[in-house]
């Protein structure tokens, strides 16, 4: 290429137009071999759409000076740019022609020591830096910027961010070549990294994302990946993936040339769920309409996977398959399918994977033998698929969604696709009307009956229930099927007849009746004949009292000597009730003999005041009245004594209390009394330290306790819980020994790790700190005893800002060497950025979470500087230095 005549051709080969442009380049067309035109093929569309400023930049031979741009730039038309666009591609392929051309000598052995060769374009160097540029030109072609990861190997190892990252080093030091300066600077490489964009960067780990991602849709043709999809074991879940771009995107952090390619790999960022790609419904439409042809060709819609005629198509329906299966097929193409008669489960014949809808119906029907209906409630605890399942049938057949054939096999089951409300159908919907006869049917295996009192003990809510249908009978809104249930069971309704409001006259003949038979007008209150005539005269007596009476009515009552007078009053009756007289000695006598038959019967003399039975319980009671004012005799105080009848219950109580605390302790060796074994004495024993924390506490019983060796001083912990672990009241607080086992545990803690924050969740003893948690507050609020605050002090607690112990040593100490806040705190990062280094070299990996069994303060210090991030409350510097580790935010 280097005679003569091949450059005249060469040079001939260019139209006219490109050569008056090429005259601004200094004459660097008569550099162009007759290779251009003779050997080159046409350009391909990655070079078509090469900026031209790369294409120059990238044909400008090494060792050549920089081009000075003009100060003012010279103005060209629109075909004069278009034409030394197409120049510029010319040089570029030209100059990648050199370097293969080169490449394959050098393969050979015939490269030149130098590193060089002499061709017609002039001296062209082949050594690695030119390669490296060269990766790089193809990487920006590619992705649309050069901002290359530090670890990225694109083509050729080492990786290309690695080299990337020696460039700006270079430049920085100012050991970096002027001409290859400005190449770089050409082809848009940024010496200076900048992320106060606020855009995530291009990582190494997007990269393997993104390139899962794609190669999922090259082998599904789409980008429906399944829950919780991997491409390989340490793969990223892609759907998380792709949501979290979509997060990115709304937040405005994805960059532009990341949002390029997530749109030209189909992946639609402004959804918010499934699906994640773009609908085509113009693409989806003609395989089904292919489908249709194959269906009157073959008579059904099971196309092979490996369809010879149509392999597209194969792969198409076992696609519709799959995204129906696990629910990303819209419901409008579900019902168009369903119209060619498709087959959703074709080739899962297994009882694994048969039909849900044949599952489903002979779960209904078994429903249905059971109970008699198909009202299947939605929280159905035997089966809560069935339930979802019956609800989401009638939201289908309401939206016209369900097939025809499908309604129809429901309708003759029995099923009921419009459900009532309550008011319709007289009750609160099926499921609590079920679960409400399932605890009648319960009762009356348990009694025998099925009469539940309105105020029914073992269940409130079924008295009221049985009452409510019994009123429903009543009003005629309870269902049939219902009412049929019910008398299988024995109910019976029991309603009682309404009373009908009889006139004035017709009762007051009644009136006239009953005197002429029994001779006077004393109707009793349960008068068969007429049960409502004793109500008619009290509300006669009532309206003539207030005045209201009519003068005709008052004289026909009167007539017959009607009485008029109300009944005397309460307080008259409570008046002219004689009072007992408990000192009298005849009655005390024998009180005292009916009480001491009452212990013979329950052993104690513990009689309640409202034991009306020979008034035994108000004799009790005024015993202690008269004890207490100094009324009784001695004889009587020594008789009542003498069969243990105790004057103060309270009292009584608490030494009962007492025993079966040292009853206790002697059986378990401790005062820590769980409530699930005792709760009245686990109750009376944290009264007793909540009384002494408020000075309640008489001091007899503050020494008697001490004398059984519990401590009241340990105060009741309020119920409190830290995140992740259950507040436990019982353990861990109350009494001495428990703290003694907490501080032991809390001691193993401090020799295991070397400090004492306890992180919330930690598993190996996850009521430690809990217990931790309740030191700090204790000695907050004064409350925790000073003997405790200063064997913590010792270990090196952190009570708070206001605990020195918690302070480092520069600060404990004035004559220390002063330690600044902002230095401590960098050490403590500095740290806690050393754990997660050695953890990463260890295991490769730098997604720490939050609940980090292995090291739980790490867990906590990375999900501390996540929180930063994402407030833009963490520097730049440590920012950098995070990602550097592969750390993710």
């Amino acid at each position: 290429p280097d005679s003569t005549s091949a450059q005249h051709k060469s040079t001939t080969s260019i139209t006219t137009p490109c050569q008056a442009i090429a005259s601004q380049f200094n004459g660097s067309i008569a550099l162009v071999s007759s290779t251009i035109s003779t050997t080159m093929s046409s350009p391909t569309k990655d070079e078509e759409q090469l900026p031209s400023d790369v294409a120059v930049s990238a044909a400008v031979p090494k060792g050549s000076p920089p081009a000075q741009p003009a100060s003012t730039p010279v103005p060209r038309t629109p075909e004069e740019q278009q034409q030394l666009d197409e120049f510029n591609q010319w040089l570029f392929r030209w100059n990648n022609y050199q370097h293969q051309l080169a490449h394959y000598w050098r393969g050979r052995g015939a490269g030149h020591p130098s590193g060089s060769s002499n061709t017609a374009y002039g001296t062209v160097h082949y050594d690695k830096w030119q390669m490296r540029f060269q990766e790089l030109c193809d990487f920006k072609h590619e992705m649309g910027h050069c901002n290359v990861p530090t670890d990225y190997v694109y083509k050729y190892n080492p990786p290309l961010g690695q080299w990337a990252k020696r460039m700006r080093k270079l430049h920085k030091e100012g050991k970096l070549d002027e001409d290859r300066v400005w190449r770089l600077q050409n082809v848009g490489f940024p010496f200076v990294t900048d992320n106060s964009g606020g855009t995530i960067k291009f990582s190494v780990v997007w990269d393997k994302s993104f390139k899962a991602l794609k190669a999922y849709r090259d082998e599904h043709g789409d980008i429906e990946v399944p829950k919780d999809y991997k491409a390989d074991e340490d793969g990223p879940m892609l759907d998380k993936w792709i949501l979290r771009q979509r997060r990115l995107y709304k937040d405005k952090k994805l960059s532009s040339h990341m949002i390029k390619k997530l749109e030209d790999l189909g992946l639609n960022l402004k959804g918010r769920a499934r699906p994640f790609g773009h609908q085509s419904f113009s693409e989806w439409s003609a395989h089904y309409k292919e489908l249709s042809d194959y269906c009157k060709e073959h008579g059904n819609t099971d196309v092979p996977s490996k369809y010879k005629h149509n392999p597209a198509l194969g792969i198409w329906v076992k696609t519709q398959r799959e995204h129906h299966k696990f629910g990303r097929l819209p419901d409008d193409r579900v019902k168009m399918l369903n119209q060619l008669g498709f087959n959703f489960f074709y080739g899962r014949q297994s009882d694994k994977t048969a039909d849900p809808w044949l599952t489903r119906m002979l779960e209904l029907k078994a429903y249905k033998d059971a109970y008699g209906n198909c009202n299947v409630p939605r929280s159905y605890p035997t089966n809560f698929a069935l339930g979802d399942w019956v609800q989401n049938q009638r939201l289908a057949y309401k939206e016209d969604k369900i097939p025809q054939k499908r309604v129809e096999e429901l309708k003759e089951m029995g099923f009921d696709f419009e459900i009532k409300t309550a008011k319709q159908s007289g009750d609160g919907g099926g499921s609590h009307w079920d679960k409400r006869f399932s605890a009648l049917v319960e009762y009356s295996k348990k009694n025998g009956h099925v009469n539940v009192p309105e105020v029914c003990q073992e269940d409130p809510k079924l008295g009221d229930w049985v009452k409510r249908q019994k009123r429903y009978h009543r009003e005629h809104t309870l269902k049939s099927d219902r009412f049929e249930r019910l008398q299988n069971i024995g109910f019976t309704f029991d309603e009682k007849p309404v009373r009908k409001k009889e006139p004035w006259n017709a009762q007051y003949d009644a009136l006239v009746e009953f005197k002429a038979e029994h001779g006077h007008l004393r109707v009793p209150v349960h008068y068969e004949p007429n049960p409502t005539l004793y109500y008619w005269c009290g509300t006669q007596r009532q309206t003539h009292k207030k005045g209201k009476l009519a003068e005709d009515r008052v004289e026909l009552l009167e007539a017959i000597d009607f009485d008029f007078s109300t009944g005397p009053s309460r307080e008259r009756k409570k008046k002219e009730r004689r009072e007992t007289n408990f000192m009298d000695t005849d009655f005390w006598e024998v009180s005292f003999q009916k009480l001491q038959e009452y212990k013979s019967i329950h052993g104690h003399t513990n009689v309640p005041q409202r034991h009306e039975e020979d008034r035994l319980g108000p004799f009790v009671h005024y015993m202690r009245f008269y004890y207490k004012g100094g009324k009784l005799t001695p004889l009587q105080v020594e008789r009542l004594e003498g069969i243990g009848f105790q004057w103060n219950l309270a009292e009584s109580l608490w030494e009962k209390r007492k025993n079966d605390l040292v009853a206790y302790k002697e059986r378990t060796g401790t005062f820590d009394v769980p409530h699930s074994e005792d709760p009245a004495l686990h109750q009376w024993a944290n009264n007793q330290k909540k009384m002494f924390n408020e000075k309640r506490l008489q001091q007899d019983k503050i020494d008697r306790l001490a004398e059984i060796g519990f401590d009241v001083e340990e105060s009741t912990p309020k119920k409190r819980s830290v995140v992740g672990v259950e507040a436990t009241p019982t353990k861990g607080a109350a009494g001495g020994e428990s703290w003694e086992k907490r501080f032991m545990e809390l001691v193993e803690y401090n020799n295991e790790f070397g400090h004492c924050i306890v992180p919330a969740v930690y598993k190996p003893k996850p009521a430690l700190a809990n217990w931790v948690s309740q030191q700090r507050i204790k000695y907050k609020n004064g409350t925790l005893p000073e003997r405790y605050v200063d064997r913590l002090n010792d270990l090196g607690f952190n009570f708070g800002e206001k605990s020195r112990a918690s302070l480092p040593a520069g600060l404990k100490n004035p004559e220390a060497e002063p330690v600044h806040r902002e230095v401590y705190l960098q050490k403590l990062w500095d740290a806690n950025y050393a754990q997660l280094a050695e953890t990463v070299e260890r295991t490769g990996n730098a997604d720490i979470p939050f609940k980090y069994e292995a090291n739980p303060s790490l867990g906590a210090w990375c999900f501390a500087q996540r929180m930063a991030h994402k407030k833009n409350k963490l520097t730049k510097e440590r920012y950098d230095r995070l990602m550097e580790l592969g750390f993710k935010f």
